[in-house]
């Protein structure tokens, strides 16, 4: 492999990281109260932590 070929493949892996963290977000911010109570109860957070995480900007990750 040479080093265009792996520097693609790394440009192109976070690119559509990114691309899945954003849809997932804005999906996310698009569910109605009653859907956020019970995806937050299945994973075990509260509904302030889903929004926020929801408004989140792309490319900042969880920590």
């Amino acid at each position: 492999m040479n080093i265009e070929t792996v520097f693609s493949s790394r440009v192109k892996s976070f690119l559509d990281h990114h691309r899945t963290r954003t849809r997932l977000r804005e999906r996310l911010n698009g569910l109605p109260a009653r859907e956020l109570d019970r995806l937050a109860w299945d994973v075990g957070l509260s509904r302030a932590e889903l929004l926020r995480e929801a408004h989140r900007p792309f490319w900042k990750t969880v920590r």
